[in-house]
C-alpha cells in the first residue's frame, strides 16, 4: 500500500487535503499476527488470485504495451475514452464483457503510477480526460492543428458544394413534379391549398432551415416558422415555375394590396420581388371571376356565391354619394350600396359548380348601362290601422340597470387604483362564457341612381323580392336610414301585395345618432359643451360635432363618462342617505360594497352572476333605484333636469345593450322611450316614423313570428368580430363599416366611380376581394388573445379613470347638479339662471313630448279611418333650452332695421342670402356675420372659454416637483377659494367663521406666517360683467350679516359680489376677536378686506399700512404679499392656489421677489410644490414676461378664448417665434392698442397663424376668405377667425388684462375705466362687453334676412321667397309654408373610426 500511495507523488496532498479512505486507513494500520508475511501492492485489498484479477493484471499488460509502442514512440494524442474502450475489449477477448465500476474508476490511477511524467493527462474544454506524452512539443501541437484546420476546410468546401447542389436540383425536381393542377381563375378556398402546393422537400428543407434541425413534424414547429415555411415555399414554387403556378399567397396578396391600398405601382414591385402576381394578372383574374359569376345565373341580379339558400337574410341599402372633381362640378356618382347579411351556416351546404371560362388576356367586361324606369309616386297613400303593443318596460330593462349600476359602484370603490374598464369593456368582460360566432356579410351589386328618388327606392324593394326568391326565402328584412325607410314604406302602403313578404326595419345607428343630437340640444349650453372641453374629454374643434350627434364615437364616449360621473355624485349622496334614512341597512351596504368590490380581481361572467345573485347587493341596488327615484321627483329642479340625462343616457346605452347582445325585447323598449323625446325636439322626421316603426315591430310575433322568433335569437344585429362576445353592431352601422368604407377608401372606386363597367366590376367581385383579405390575414395571424379591445387596456383604462375624475372635480367645484343646495334651473358651468319660461320647457319637455306621441298615435296610426293624414304637416313643440338665453342686437340695412338674435344658424343663413346678392364674398366676412363674434362669443354673450389647466400642465412638466421647501416659510392663501371649497349648508356664519380659520391654519402648519387674500368687489368692474351673466342679480343678498344667522342656500348666497363683501368683512370682524387669535399660538396672520390689511396674532391685531391697496383681483395682490414676506424674513413663499393665473403673473415676477417662490397644487392625496424659480430659469426671462400677455390673449376670467384653439398651440407658437414673444411682452405695457400699431399687426399675424401654422397671410379678413374658401363654404361659424374690427376689440381687453396684472407689484396702480378698452356701459349703466365696432353684415345682406310677412308667405310680396331663401325665427311670422324641414341623417356627415368595424366593435376613438 505504501507503494500504491507513492504514485500520487506528484500530487500535493497537503493542498489537496488529502486523507485516507477510512476503510483503507484501519488496513494500512491494522496489527498483523504474522508481520513478516506482508501482501504485495497488487494484490492487498482484493481477493487473493481471483480470474477477474488476474484477467485486469493481463488486460493493462497489454494496454501499457500499447501505450509505450503507439502513444510514446509516435508522440500520439489520445482521449481518455479511447484507452477505457481498449481495456474493456481486452477483458471482454478473456471472458469478462463487463468492467467493474471500480476498474473505470481507478484506471487513471493505474497509468499515472505506470508511466510517472512520461505520460500528462488534462482535461479539455468540456471536461473530458486527454492523454499525451511527455516528448510532445508545443510547436508540434500548433503546426498539427494548423493542418487539420485546413483538412477541414477543404473537406466542408467539398461537401458544401456537392450537398447544396444536390439539394438545390433535388428540390426543384420536386417542384416541378409536383401535381398543381390550375383551374381558370384561381379560386380562394378555405382548405389549405399552399400544403398541397409546396411539396414535402421544400417543408423539411425550409424547417430545417430555420429551426437548425428539427426531429418532428410539421405540426410540431412554431406558428412562426410555420408561417415563414408557407411563405417562403410559395415564392420558390412561384419562381422555380416561372409563375405558371399561382399560389395563394401570390394571388391573394395581390388582390389584398390593391384593396388596402389601390396602389399599382406597390403590386409591380412586389411581383419583380417574387412575392405577388403582377397587376396585368390580377385584372385577367378578377375579369374572369366577373365573367363566371354572370354566366352562372339566369337573373339580372347576380348573388354573391357565398350566399346560402334557406338561411334567414337580413339585407341593407344606403345612399353613397361621391362628390367627384368634374370639369363643371356636375356629373358626379349617386349611388345605392347594398349588403346581404347571414347568420353563419354550421352544417355542410352544396355548392354549385360555377361555369369554366376561357382563359383570356380580357381586363373589362361589358356592362350596359341601365336606366331605371320612372316610378309614378301618384297619390301618397298612409298606412294600414295598427296598433301599438308597450311592453313591460321595467321587467326588460331592470338587469340591464342593474348590470349598469354595479359597473358605476366598482369603479367607485377602484377608482385610487382602477382596474376595471369602461362600460363597453365591463361588458365584454361580463360576457366571458358567451361562444362568439361571426355572422356572414356579402356585398350586394350597386344601384346606378341616388337614393333620394322613388324609383330607386322601388327598385331596391324590387331587388330584395329577387333576393328572396334566389334564396327559397318566405321573407326577407331590409334595413334603411330613416329617409330611405320613410320613402320604402310609401311605396310599399301604395304596393301591399307585391311587397308583403318584405319586413323593413330603421336602422339603429342612425337612430342613436339622432339621440345623441337631442341629448346635445337639450345639455349643451347648460354645461356640456363646457365640461366636454374644460376636462379635456373632447377636444374645442370637436365639440360642435359631438353635440350635433356627427360625431359618433366622441359622442358616446363623452356621454358615457358624463353619465359615470353623475352617477358617482348620485352614490356620494346615497351612502349619506343610507346613513341618514336606513342605518339599519348599513351592513347590508358594507356587505354590497365587499362583493362587488371582488370584481377588481375578476370581472366574468360567473361573477357578475353572483353579484346579481347576492341577497346584500340586491337589497342595496333596490334601495339605490328607491333614492333615484327620488331624486327625479322630490328634489331641485337642477337635479331633476340632469336625472333627465342620465334617464337619456340610459336609453342610449340600451340601444347599444340591446344591439350588442342581440336583446330584441331590450330594443324596443328603448326605442319605445326615445319616441317622445324625438315629439319634444322637433326631431319630426324620426318621430314621424319611429312610431309607425315601433308600431310594426310590436306586433311583429303575430304578423312575421318567423322572422320574430330570428330576432329573438340576436339576428337584428351583425356579429362581424371573432373576438368580442359584446361585439354586435346595426346593420346599418355595418354596411357603413364595410361596403360604404371600402369602396371610399385607398382601394376603393377613387379614380373610376364614374365608370359604369369598372364600377360593375368593381362590386361583382367584391366578395372574392375580402376573401382574398380574409385569406392573407389567415396565412399572416398568430394565435389571437381571448378579448382584444381597446377599453380593455390598461392605459384605456387610466384614461377614462383620468377623465371621469376631472369630470365630477369640475361639477364639484362649479354646481354639482345632485346637490340640494341649488334649487334654481342653473347652467352648471356659468351660473346663469333659466327664465321661466325656458324652465318650464325644460322641465315638461318629456311630458310634452310623450302627450303629443300618443296624440298622433291615436289619431294617424290607430284610427280607422284616421283623424289625420299620416303625412300631414307636424305641429312642432318649439320648446325652449338654454340655447335659447341668446343676444339680440339691433342692425340697419337699407330700409329697415333688423333684430339679430345670436343663433349659430343665423352664419349660414347670412351666407346664403349674400350668394344670392352675387355680393364678393370677401367683403362679406369683413364683418362678423352675426350679434357675436362666434370665435369668441358663446349665444347667450358670455364668454367662450377654454381649458387654462391645459397650459399649467405644460409649464409644471418642464421641472420637477420640489422636495424641500426652506425656512422660515410664509403661505399664501387666495381666502375666496377656500370659501368656495367649504360646505356651508345649514352653518351658522360663526361656524363659517370658524371653520374658515381651522381651514387656513390647517394649509398654513408648515408656515410661521399665514397670508389670506381676497378679492374686491366692484360695481364697476370687468369681472362684474361676467358675473351678472353667472346670476349674481338672481342671488338672494344680505345687507348685514350676523353670527347666529344659519345659511340655507350656500351656493345661491356666493354667486351674489354683495353678500361677499359682506362675508369678508363679517370674517374679519370675527377673527378679531380674542378666541379666534388664541388658535394661531405662535403663528402671524394676514388678511385683506376691501383695501386694507390686517395682521394678528395671538396678543394683538394691527392694520398694516404698508400693505394698503388698491387692487381687485387676489391673483395679483397675492404678488404683492409675497415681496412683502420676502423683505420681512421669509426665506420661502408658498402660494396655495391652483390657478393657471397666478403660475402665469409669478413666473413674470419672481425676479423681483428676494426670495424663493413655489405654488402649491395637486389633490389632498398627491400635494406637490412647483419651484417658480427653477421653472422660470428653464423657460428663460423672456418667455415669462411673454406669458402674461399670451394667457391674457388666448383666454381668462376677463377675455374670452377662440373656439376650437386652445392654449398649448399659441403656447408652442409663440416659443418659436421671436418676433411673437417681443409682441406679448409689449401686450399690457400701455393701456391702448391702435390697429395701426406695429404691435396689433404682430398679434393680427399671430392669429392668423394659430389657424394655419404656415400661412403667410397676415390680415384676419384675408385668413377668414382663405378657409372659407378653403372648406368650399362648410365650415363652422366658429371655426373661423374673428373679423379685423373683432379681433382689435378682443386685442384692447387682453391688453388691459395684462396691463392690470404686470401692476401687480404696486400698492395704488392706476388703472383707467374699462370703458373703450373693449368694455362698454348698457343702458343700466352696468359693464358689459363691446362685441363689435361696425355692422353685423353689409346693409345689402341685412335687408334680405328677414321679411315683414303678417298672414302668409307668398310671392311676390315675401322677400324670402323672392330671393330663394327659407323663412327663419328672424321674421315676423313664425309659422310659414316657407320653413325648412328638419335637417335628415342623409344631409349629416357621421364620423365613425375604423374600430367600429372590426372585432373591437368600439364606441369611441383614439385620440
Amino acid at each position: 500500500m505504501d507503494t500504491r500511495l507513492l504514485a500520487l507523488v506528484s500530487r500535493d496532498l497537503v493542498a489537496a487535503e488529502g486523507h485516507y479512505h477510512r476503510s483503507c486507513y484501519r488496513l494500512y494500520t491494522k496489527v498483523r499476527a504474522n508481520a513478516g508475511c506482508v501482501k504485495n501492492d497488487e494484490s492487498e485489498g482484493r481477493e487473493k488470485n481471483s480470474p477477474y484479477e488476474c484477467a485486469l493484471d493481463q488486460a493493462y499488460k497489454g494496454l501499457f504495451d500499447f501505450i509505450r509502442n503507439e502513444v510514446i514512440a509516435n508522440s500520439k494524442v489520445l482521449k481518455m475514452t479511447e484507452l477505457s474502450l481498449r481495456l474493456a475489449d481486452s477483458m471482454k477477448s478473456l471472458g469478462f464483457p463487463n468492467v467493474k465500476d471500480s476498474t473505470k474508476k481507478h484506471m487513471r490511477q493505474r497509468i499515472e503510477r505506470e508511466f510517472a511524467s512520461t505520460l500528462h493527462i488534462f482535461s479539455d474544454d468540456k471536461g473530458r480526460l486527454v492523454i499525451h506524452p511527455d516528448n510532445v512539443s508545443k510547436c508540434d501541437l500548433i503546426i498539427r492543428n494548423q493542418k487539420l484546420e485546413k483538412e477541414l476546410e477543404e473537406a466542408k468546401a467539398l461537401l458544401q458544394r456537392d450537398t447544396v447542389t444536390q439539394a438545390a436540383l433535388l428540390i426543384r425536381e420536386d417542384i416541378r413534379n409536383q401535381e398543381s393542377p390550375q383551374c381558370w381563375p384561381p379560386m380562394a378556398t378555405e382548405t389549405e391549398a399552399s400544403e398541397e402546393i409546396i411539396p414535402a422537400s421544400v417543408i423539411n428543407f425550409l424547417c430545417n432551415l430555420l429551426t437548425g434541425g428539427y426531429k418532428h413534424g410539421h405540426d410540431e414547429v412554431s406558428q412562426r416558422v410555420k408561417r415563414l415555411v408557407n411563405s417562403f415555399g410559395c415564392d420558390l414554387v412561384y419562381a422555380v415555375s416561372h409563375g405558371r403556378v399561382k399560389t395563394p399567397k401570390h394571388t391573394s396578396l395581390a388582390f389584398s394590396v390593391k384593396s388596402l391600398t389601390g396602389n399599382v405601382e406597390l403590386i409591380q414591385l412586389l411581383n419583380r420581388l417574387g412575392h405577388s402576381i403582377s397587376y396585368s394578372q390580377m385584372e385577367e383574374i378578377s375579369t374572369a371571376l366577373c365573367l363566371q359569376k354572370l354566366s352562372s345565373t339566369d337573373s339580372d341580379l347576380a348573388l354573391p356565391s357565398d350566399l346560402h339558400n334557406q338561411v334567414f337574410t337580413t339585407l341593407a341599402w344606403d345612399n353613397i354619394d361621391r362628390l367627384e372633381e368634374t370639369i363643371s362640378g356636375g356629373g358626379t356618382s349617386h349611388r345605392v350600396n347594398g349588403i346581404a347579411v347571414q347568420p353563419k351556416v354550421t352544417k355542410p351546404t352544396e355548392v354549385k359548380p360555377l361555369p369554366p371560362v376561357a382563359k383570356t388576356k380580357k381586363r373589362s367586361i361589358d356592362a350596359p348601362h341601365t336606366t331605371l324606369p320612372l316610378y309614378n309616386a301618384g297619390q301618397r297613400e298612409g298606412p294600414e290601422p295598427c296598433q301599438s303593443m308597450d311592453l313591460e318596460e321595467e321587467d326588460i330593462t331592470h338587469t340591464a340597470l342593474l348590470k349598469n349600476m354595479i359597473w358605476v359602484i366598482a369603479r367607485v370603490i377602484q377608482q385610487k387604483e382602477q382596474s376595471i374598464s369602461s362600460w363597453t369593456g365591463f361588458n365584454i368582460k361580463s360576457r366571458s362564457d358567451v361562444p362568439v360566432i361571426r355572422d356572414n356579410v356579402c356585398y350586394l351589386p350597386t344601384i346606378n341612381a341616388p337614393a333620394t328618388q322613388m324609383s330607386t327606392v322601388y327598385e331596391i324593394l324590387r331587388q330584395s323580392l329577387i333576393i328572396k326568391d334566389q334564396l327559397q326565402l318566405k321573407k326577407i328584412v331590409c334595413v334603411f336610414d330613416q329617409a330611405i325607410y320613410a320613402k320604402a314604406t310609401e311605396v310599399m302602403w301604395k304596393h301591399k301585395d307585391i311587397f308583403k313578404p318584405i319586413v323593413i326595419r330603421m336602422g339603429s345607428f342612425h337612430t342613436c345618432c339622432t339621440l345623441l343630437a337631442i341629448i346635445g340640444k337639450r345639455f349643451q349650453d347648460v354645461g356640456l359643451r363646457d365640461l366636454a372641453i374644460e376636462s379635456g374629454v373632447v377636444a374645442e374643434g370637436s365639440v360642435s360635432g359631438v353635440m350635433d350627434g356627427r360625431r359618433y364615437n366622441r359622442a358616446v364616449r363623452l356621454h358615457k363618462l358624463v353619465y359615470e360621473a353623475l352617477l358617482r355624485l348620485v352614490w356620494s349622496g346615497f351612502l349619506s342617505w343610507m346613513r341618514q334614512n336606513h342605518s339599519e341597512d348599513v351592513t347590508d351596504l358594507d356587505e354590497a360594497i365587499k362583493t362587488i368590490g371582488t370584481l377588481s380581481d375578476d370581472v366574468s361572467q360567473q361573477a357578475l352572476q353572483g353579484i346579481l345573485q347576492s341577497t346584500s347587493a340586491t337589497s342595496i341596488m333596490c334601495l339605490f333605484e328607491n333614492y333615484i327615484t327620488t331624486l327625479r321627483s322630490d328634489n331641485s329642479r337642477l337635479t331633476q333636469y340632469w336625472m333627465s340625462y342620465i334617464d337619456l343616457v340610459d336609453i342610449l346605452l340600451g340601444l347599444l345593450r340591446a344591439t350588442r347582445e342581440g336583446d330584441w325585447l331590450l330594443h324596443l323598449v328603448s326605442i319605445r322611450k326615445l319616441i317622445p323625446w324625438c315629439f319634444a325636439y322637433d326631431r319630426v322626421n324620426y318621430a314621424r316614423y319611429l312610431s309607425y316603426y315601433y308600431a310594426q315591430m310590436s306586433q311583429l310575433h303575430s304578423q312575421h313570428p318567423d322572422v320574430y322568433a330570428e330576432f329573438m335569437r340576436g339576428h337584428f344585429s351583425v356579429q362581424i368580430g371573432h373576438t368580442n362576445p359584446f361585439g354586435r353592431i346595426p346593420v346599418d352601422q355595418t354596411i357603413e363599416e364595410t361596403i360604404n368604407k371600402d369602396t371610399q377608401t385607398a382601394g376603393g372606386t377613387k379614380g373610376f366611380s364614374l365608370k359604369h363597367t369598372a364600377i360593375s366590376k368593381y362590386y361583382l367581385t367584391a366578395e372574392h376581394r375580402s376573401f382574398y383579405l380574409k385569406q392573407l390575414r389567415d396565412m399572416t395571424s398568430g394565435a389571437n388573445s381571448k378579448f382584444s379591445h381597446p377599453d380593455l387596456q390598461s392605459t384605456r383604462i387610466r384614461r377614462d379613470e383620468a377623465d371621469v375624475s376631472s369630470l365630477v372635480d369640475l361639477l364639484n367645484n362649479w354646481i354639482n347638479p345632485m346637490s340640494p343646495e341649488e334649487p334654481d334651473l342653473v347652467s352648471v358651468s356659468t351660473g346663469s339662471v333659466a327664465p321661466p319660461d325656458i324652465a318650464r320647457d325644460i322641465s315638461d319637455a318629456h311630458q310634452m313630448g310623450e302627450d303629443a306621441y300618443l296624440s298622433f298615435r291615436k289619431n294617424r296610426l290607430e284610427q280607422d279611418p284616421p283623424t289625420a293624414k299620416f303625412h300631414d304637416k307636424l305641429t312642432k313643440l318649439k320648446l325652449k333650452t338654454f340655447s335659447n338665453i341668446s343676444t339680440k342686437t339691433s342692425a340697419k340695412g337699407k330700409t329697415k332695421e333688423v333684430i339679430l338674435q345670436a343663433d349659430r344658424n343665423l352664419f349660414r343663413h347670412i351666407i346664403l342670402v349674400a350668394e344670392s346678392r352675387q355680393i364678393s364674398m370677401k367683403d362679406v366676412l369683413t364683418h362678423p356675420l352675426g350679434p357675436l363674434p362666434w370665435s369668441l362669443a358663446n349665444a347667450d354673450g358670455t364668454l367662450h372659454k377654454t381649458n387654462k389647466a391645459a397650459l399649467a400642465r405644460e409649464l409644471e412638466s418642464r421641472v420637477p416637483p420640489a422636495e424641500d421647501i426652506p425656512g422660515p416659510c410664509t403661505c399664501l392663501i387666495d381666502g375666496m377659494t377656500i370659501l368656495q371649497k367649504l360646505n356651508g349648508n345649514n352653518m351658522t356664519f360663526s361656524g363659517l367663521a370658524n371653520a374658515t380659520m381651522t381651514t387656513v391654519l390647517k394649509e398654513g402648519a408648515n408656515s410661521h406666517r399665514i397670508d389670506v387674500v381676497f378679492d374686491v368687489y366692484r360695481d364697476q368692474s370687468i369681472k362684474a360683467a361676467e358675473r351678472f351673466k353667472r346670476g349674481s342679480s338672481t342671488a338672494l343678498q344680505y345687507k348685514t350679516i350676523t353670527g347666529g344667522h344659519q345659511v340655507k342656500q350656500w351656493r345661491k348666497f356666493l354667486s351674489s359680489a354683495n353678500n361677499k363683501s359682506c362675508l369678508i368683512k363679517f370674517l374679519i370682524e370675527e377673527w378679531k376677536r380674542p378666541i379666534y387669535r388664541e388658535k394661531l399660538r405662535n403663528k402671524t396672520l394676514y388678511a385683506t378686506c376691501e383695501e386694507g390689511c390686517y395682521r394678528f396674532s395671538k396678543e394683538e391685531w394691527v392694520e398694516i399700512a404698508e400693505l394698503q391697496c388698491s387692487q381687485e383681483e387676489a391673483d395679483t395682490r397675492l404678488l404683492l404679499h409675497a415681496l412683502h414676506a420676502a423683505e420681512t424674513g421669509s426665506e420661502a413663499v408658498v402660494i396655495t392656489a391652483e390657478d393657471t393665473d397666478v403660475m402665469v403673473i409669478s413666473l413674470a415676477f419672481a425676479k423681483r421677489i428676494p426670495c424663493k417662490l413655489y405654488q402649491k397644487c395637486g389633490t389632498k392625496s398627491r400635494t406637490r410644490f412647483i419651484a417658480i424659480d427653477q421653472l422660470g430659469d428653464t423657460l428663460g426671462e423672456e418667455v415669462c414676461k411673454a406669458l402674461v400677455g399670451l394667457h391674457a390673449f388666448t383666454g381668462c376670467d376677463t377675455v374670452s378664448a377662440f373656439s376650437g384653439r386652445g392654449k398649448l398651440g399659441a403656447f408652442k407658437l409663440m416659443l418659436r417665434n421671436a418676433e411673437y414673444q417681443d409682441a406679448f411682452q409689449q401686450l399690457g405695457e400701455s393701456w391702448t392698442v391702435s390697429p395701426d400699431d406695429t404691435l396689433f399687426k404682430r398679434i393680427e399675424r399671430f392669429t392668423c397663424q394659430m389657424y394655419v401654422s404656415s400661412t403667410s397671410v397676415a390680415d384676419v379678413n384675408e385668413m377668414r376668405h382663405h378657409l372659407f374658401i378653403a372648406k368650399k363654404g362648410n365650415v363652422e361659424s366658429s371655426a373661423l377667425p374673428p373679423c379685423r374690427d373683432c379681433l382689435h376689440l378682443h386685442v384692447q381687453r387682453a391688453n388691459y388684462q395684462a396691463g392690470i396684472w404686470r401692476g401687480c407689484l404696486q400698492n395704488d396702480p392706476q388703472v383707467p375705466s374699462p370703458v373703450d378698452a373693449g368694455w362698454k356701459l348698457d343702458e343700466d349703466g352696468n359693464l358689459s362687453i363691446r362685441w363689435l365696432q361696425s355692422p353685423p353684415a353689409p346693409a345689402a345682406v341685412l335687408e334680405l334676412l328677414t321679411c315683414s310677412c303678417s298672414r302668409s308667405c307668398t310671392l311676390p310680396s315675401c322677400t324670402c321667397l323672392t330671393n330663394g331663401l327659407n323663412c327663419t325665427e328672424m321674421c315676423k311670422l313664425k309659422d310659414c309654408s316657407n320653413r325648412k324641414e328638419e335637417e335628415t341623417e342623409e344631409d349629416l356627415d357621421f364620423e365613425l373610426s375604423s374600430s367600429d368595424a372590426d372585432d373591437t366593435s368600439s364606441d369611441t376613438d383614439d385620440e
